[in-house]
């Protein structure tokens, strides 16, 4: 379960940079402790609540299973591909 979560907090991590908002900007957005939003990123947090794992990827505009299984990463690289054609 705690590599789940770290992974999990790893593709978390990764969507905020990908949206460009900072731990800051998500707690704002979220209303949810920039402290904790550290902890779940980082590992330190092994069991973050479900309710809390969706109203972050809510706030960044994604669903669920595009963060646990880091789908968002292959949008973009898609994307990119699709660009360069």
């Amino acid at each position: 379960m705690q590599k789940f979560t770290a992974k999990l907090g790893t593709n978390l991590r990764d969507a905020r940079d990908l949206r460009e908002l900072t731990q800051e900007d998500l707690a704002a957005l979220t209303d949810i402790s920039q402290e904790t939003i550290s902890r779940i990123e980082t590992g330190y947090n092994t069991n973050p609540s479900l309710e809390t794992v969706l109203i972050l990827c809510h706030a960044l505009g994604m669903e669920l299973q595009e963060v646990v299984y880091h789908e968002f990463r292959k949008k973009k690289v898609v994307q990119s591909r699709k660009k360069r054609a």
